[in-house]
């Protein structure tokens, strides 16, 4: 794996070879440039070098014919769904949907073609995942799997693109832990869990450390998701450390957002552990690994990962406090909360406003359980009503739906 920091200076390297290039080299100089870039996005999640990746691709594309066409198109769709998934950029999935059109009215050479049937079999399963569209779900399984079956026989035959490949499964199987969980269908998770193992014995963790980390790390989330919906500690204690294992794999000078990622989900896991086994230490521990994560993502630019990242904290240090029966935490939880929302460095952005309010809400419910139904402070439905429209305008579906079902408690309280 190539250092960050090495990435960054080849990028740079490859922007003046793209002044430099003529006409025949330029757009394949100006798409290995905006993949660099993207790459640099895609482990720090700067906005600038997203930009300029898809700048860059843009310029490519305008120059290219032929297969190298193909290729710049492409890579716009996956700049696209990158910003999607960073930013919560609803514009973003219009415009992949568009430069995926593009990619489809030639007739390009074979590995072309598998490559374009691959980004939109994942587009679409991605599109369905965050739409929670189970109709939109059904149609998008076949072609996913399709895609994966299509690129599997083209590794095996040639030897090339395992990397591609891998990506592509991880796709597949992000997409049946996200529907599995939301259908509370264990059939899917274990499938999801069944396929990333068997994966995963196929990679080498030297060679393909991120992809490799990325496979273990949505195993330990389709084993966190078996053990929660059913209960099973083992399964949940095998997640945790699945999820360690790939945590401690990734360096966070090497991709602080995927080290970041791995920390968030194990830190989700530790919490449903020490549900599971009703341990406080390991409360500390999901705690410790949640500010692992945040000291990554609270500098970001990302800010849908940050957000979900800061509430399930939030929400962690509330059900910890309720499950002990302690005031004195919930009212330290809450405190902290307030500072957030009136920090002196200046305003609160949105998203972070609405995280804070949402965890509020998550302190409160939490106190009226411990305290035997104390009131609400006055205004708490007024500001969850605006957070649930922070969210939706965001493109935030899990955060506004944990908004919706906070009215929803409140209102029946």
């Amino acid at each position: 794996m190539m250092p960050l920091n090495m990435l960054r200076r080849e990028a740079a390297t490859a922007g003046l070879a793209g002044h430099r290039a003529d006409k025949r080299d330029r757009a394949g100089v100006l798409l290995g440039y905006a993949t660099m870039l993207r790459e640099v996005a895609r482990r720090t999640g700067e906005a600038d070098a997203l930009a300029k990746a898809a700048s860059a691709a843009e310029r490519a594309a305008s120059e290219a014919e032929g297969p190298t066409l193909i290729s710049a198109r492409l890579e716009q769709v996956a700049g696209a769904r990158l910003k999607a998934e960073l930013f919560a950029d609803a514009s973003a999935i219009d415009a992949a949907e568009t430069w995926l059109t593009a990619a489809e009215q030639a007739k390009p050479p074979s590995i072309f073609a598998l490559r374009r049937a691959a980004h939109r079999a994942a587009f679409t399963a991605a599109r369905a995942l965050h739409s929670r569209d189970l109709d939109e779900a059904v149609q998008a399984a076949g072609p996913l799997d399709e895609a994966v079956d299509r690129f599997d026989a083209f590794v095996r035959d040639t030897a090339q693109g395992k990397a591609e490949a891998a990506a592509l499964r991880c796709e597949r199987a992000d997409f049946l832990i996200g529907f599995g969980a939301r259908l509370k269908d264990k059939a899917l998770l274990m499938q999801a869990e069944n396929d990333l193992a068997q994966l995963a014995k196929r990679l080498d963790p030297a060679y393909l450390p991120l992809t490799w980390a990325r496979v273990e790390g949505l195993r330990g989330e389709a084993l966190a998701g078996l053990g929660d919906l059913t209960g099973d500690a083992t399964c949940l204690a095998e997640a945790v450390r699945v999820l360690a294992a790939a945590a401690d794999h990734v360096d966070f000078d090497h991709s602080p957002l995927d080290r970041a990622r791995l920390s968030h989900a194990l830190a989700r896991a530790l919490e449903a552990l020490a549900e599971a086994c009703d341990d406080d230490g390991l409360f500390d521990h999901a705690l410790s690994a949640f500010d692992q994560a945040m000291v990554v993502l609270e500098p970001s630019q990302a800010h849908a990962l940050r957000a979900r990242a800061a509430y399930d904290r939030a929400a962690c240090v509330a059900r910890r406090a309720e499950k002990d029966g302690d005031p004195r935490a919930l009212a330290l939880a809450e405190s902290a909360l307030k500072a957030e929302l009136s920090r002196e460095d200046g305003p609160v952005d949105p998203v972070s406003w609405a995280v804070a309010q949402l965890g509020l809400a998550r302190v409160y419910d939490a106190r009226a359980a411990v305290e035997g139904g104390a009131p609400r402070p006055d205004g708490v439905a007024v500001a969850l009503t605006e957070a649930l429209d922070v969210f939706t305008e965001q493109g935030l579906k899990t955060l506004a739906e944990a908004a919706q079902d906070a009215l929803e408690r409140l209102r029946g309280a």
